[in-house]
């Protein structure tokens, strides 16, 4: 903090200095708390593993995509992910190696897809990636291309993945219906 006095060589009274020092911490205070609020909320809407979005984000982001899709008119396709024998890969290799995988994931969906569209942790070893505008047609191709893109981003080159899309309005009426379908 700089300050500056125009009076000439005259010193700075001491309370003035006070108020400036006082004015100055308080500032300083306001600063680091929305700082940490920006950090709470980023926490908050993240998933502590991946790094992605998490289940409570995903859920407002489709709603919000299918209200958008109501209004216009546009699809919204909806891509499940889920990592095969999961489980037995936990098992068999750790439970560290299991996280790499899921960690390589997220970093792979996330650098795949479009600036717009959403990568969730949706559940254990399960993915959701929104994809607003996308139509019937192009999920299936779209979801291979996930899927692809997805498998190549692991550590562990004998993991699989299956994946399944569905398409508001033509699959599903509503949010909950769409994650059914593409499950």
């Amino acid at each position: 903090l700089v300050v500056e006095y125009g009076r000439g060589r005259d010193r700075i009274r001491r309370w003035t200095l006070a108020v400036v020092e006082r004015f100055a911490a308080h500032a300083a205070l306001v600063i680091h708390n929305a700082m940490l609020l920006k950090e709470i909320r980023r926490m908050a809407a993240t998933d502590g593993l991946t790094g992605i979005a998490n289940r409570r984000t995903f859920e407002e982001t489709l709603a919000r995509e299918i209200s958008r899709a109501e209004r216009t008119g546009n699809p919204v396709t909806l891509v499940m992910i889920d990592v095969d024998q999961f489980k037995r890969l936990n098992d068999e290799r750790g439970h560290q190696v299991g996280d790499a995988v899921l960690q390589a994931l997220g970093s792979g969906l996330s650098e795949n897809l479009r600036p717009f569209d959403t990568v969730a942790r949706y559940g254990g070893e399960e993915f959701a990636v929104i994809m607003p505008g996308c139509t019937v047609e192009e999920s299936v191709i779209a979801a291979e291309r996930i899927r692809r893109r997805a498998v190549a981003s692991t550590p562990v080159p004998e993991v699989t993945l299956s994946a399944g899309a569905a398409t508001y309005p033509d699959s599903a009426r509503d949010a909950s219906e769409l994650v059914g379908r593409a499950d």
